[in-house]
């Protein structure tokens, strides 16, 4: 994307890559789910309840039952995963912010420092919300 480009394009073409990101990490669970019932022999609508916590239930239950070697490599690319699900999402708002205050104040924000500056700033308001 160059400098001149419009900010609804940007803001678009981000939200779609993050959206991208997440529905193809996203995938995997139903394969867990299948495995676990397949498994256990329980029906796929008794493994879980879903929600958000469905990744942090399902997968440790599936590692549980595959061999000990198969498990370690997949847990390491579940941990691979949803590291870098967090990390894409967290860069994709960040960087909403870091324009739309480039835009604002372009004199205080030059080059590198307003991409510093405002991951700095995120985090702290991040750990006083953690810190409660």
């Amino acid at each position: 994307m160059t400098k001149k480009a419009p900010i609804i394009y940007n803001a678009t073409v981000i939200t779609a890559a993050n959206a991208l990101a997440s529905v193809t990490c996203g995938f995997p669970i139903f394969m867990f789910i299948g495995f676990l019932s397949e498994k256990t022999g329980v029906p796929i609508s008794e493994i879980s309840s879903g929600g958000f916590g469905l990744v942090f239930t399902t997968i440790p239950m599936a590692l549980k039952y595959m061999p000990e070697g198969m498990a370690n490599f997949v847990g390491l690319l579940f941990f691979l995963m949803i590291a870098s699900l967090g990390l894409s999402t967290s860069i994709a708002l960040l960087q909403a912010i870091i324009t739309f205050l480039g835009d604002l104040y372009p004199e205080l924000m030059q080059k590198r420092r307003k991409e510093v500056l405002t991951a700095f700033v995120v985090f702290q308001v991040g750990r006083c919300r953690l810190t409660r």
